[in-house]
């Protein structure tokens, strides 16, 4: 059989979020629509197909992918991880070539459904409402939510706790924006009143060992962190300071080794690789061969209004169906590549936008976007305040947001 690599193409597409991700992610994240496919055909006629987030992720696309894999056999390549997304359309493929479901060539499968996760940025308590009934209508159980300083946590997970649907849960991801254990602690443990919160996930900073580890003796909610971050995993796994972990965002290689560490460990841990429906194939294949991903995996593909594939994800009882036909398991559909093709940004696109938070005290400040976490990091926003809120600020064409747009390029500015 030819395995060898005729035909590379590369579609650089910019999808349309749905419309509460969007107003939330155009504040924060809008480089986030920006996605490359790939597909890649094999002398025998079969076509694989990957992708990559082109502004987030682990899989960016070599500029001379075409060079670098026309004529190569797709049995060699395949574990290469120097092709970034590629990689992904190479196994799928040869599995394809070979007639068998992608996960037969990442290891013995162990299940037969994958655990998958609902995920929302931080935004108003509303918005997490609605986001997390919409879960629950399309078959999910667990909602992984973004922790910020600059929204009113606790009133926001009371206000889920007494509105969503019986049955969901959550877990709270921080980025270590509460910063230490001591002014952690009382926040996660009025957090963990509410039944429906189930894990933390980095509260504050990897690096804190000693922090984290009292974290985890004093919150009999599950803490998260993620495999080998800041500190070695040897570290992570003798020291107790944490329960369990995030595997990703990485390649083929990294889920494999890594989740087998954390198996050998006997250690829980949930799969992370951002993408549209292409990725979350991918990591029900992944997820169907890596023993210790009993944890929902992270994959956000929910966040957008179309898809490159023909069919939907199903999720019923929070999980999916490992596919069980060759290479993925799902098509490309071609009219997405066409309808929304666009060139690939050289850089993240940083729209002109302006960040409004208020506080209870009457000050507000504006930021650009992005900026939030680094001030919240560098401990340069009020702690967590009750009453906060934060709303991106459209330009109404009035002098005063031109003004306080000029004075963010530099410096945030509070404005009472």
């Amino acid at each position: 059989m030819d395995l060898s690599i005729v035909r590379v193409d590369t579609h650089s597409l910019e999808l349309p979020f749905r419309a509460i991700p969007q107003r939330n992610l155009d504040r924060q994240q809008p480089e986030w629509r920006h996605v490359e496919v790939v597909e890649v055909e094999l002398a025998t006629g079969h076509i694989g197909v990957g992708e990559d987030m082109c502004f987030y992720g682990w899989g960016t696309l070599p500029g001379d992918l075409e060079d670098r894999l026309l004529g190569e056999s797709a049995a060699a390549i395949a574990w290469d991880t120097s092709i970034g997304g590629a990689q992904i359309a190479v196994l799928d493929a040869l599995a394809r070539a070979q007639g068998v479901p992608l996960h037969a060539l990442l290891g013995e499968q162990v299940r037969e459904r994958v655990p998958l996760a609902w995920w929302c940025i931080d935004m108003p308590a509303d918005d997490w409402r609605t986001e997390c009934e919409l879960a629950a209508e399309s078959g999910y159980r667990y909602v992984k939510l973004k922790g910020r300083p600059w929204f009113d946590i606790r009133s926001q997970i009371a206000h889920l706790a007494a509105n969503i649907p019986a049955g969901l849960s959550i877990g709270i991801d921080f980025n270590g924006t509460l910063l230490d254990a001591n002014r952690a602690a009382p926040i996660l443990s009025t957090l963990a009143a509410h039944d429906l919160v189930d894990k933390f996930e980095t509260p504050i900073p990897h690096g804190d060992v000693d922090g984290n580890r009292q974290l985890r003796d004093t919150t009999d909610r599950e803490i998260a962190l993620h495999f080998g971050s800041a500190v070695s995993a040897r570290t992570q796994l003798s020291t107790g300071m944490c329960d369990g972990f995030v595997v990703g965002t990485g390649s083929p290689n990294r889920l494999k080794r890594d989740g087998a560490v954390c198996a050998v460990a006997d250690t829980p841990c949930w799969l992370q690789q951002v993408g549209t429906g292409i990725t979350t194939a991918f990591v029900a294949h992944a997820g169907a061969v890596i023993e210790a991903a009993t944890w929902p995996a992270v994959t956000c593909h929910h966040i957008y209004d179309v898809d490159p594939l023909i069919e939907s994800i199903p999720v019923e009882h929070g999980t999916m169906p490992v596919p069980d036909g060759p290479g993925l398991g799902y098509d490309l559909d071609r009219t997405v590549l066409t309808e929304y093709a666009a060139d690939r940004p050289t850089t993240p696109p940083d729209p002109p936008r302006l960040i409004e938070t208020r506080y209870p005290d009457g000050r507000r400040l504006y930021t650009r976007g992005g900026t939030l976490r680094e001030l919240a990091i560098a401990g340069e926003l009020p702690y967590y305040p009750r009453g906060v809120r934060t709303r991106a600020y459209a330009d109404d064409g009035s002098d005063r947001w031109q003004r306080l747009f000029e004075q963010t390029r530099t410096d945030p500015v509070w404005d009472s």
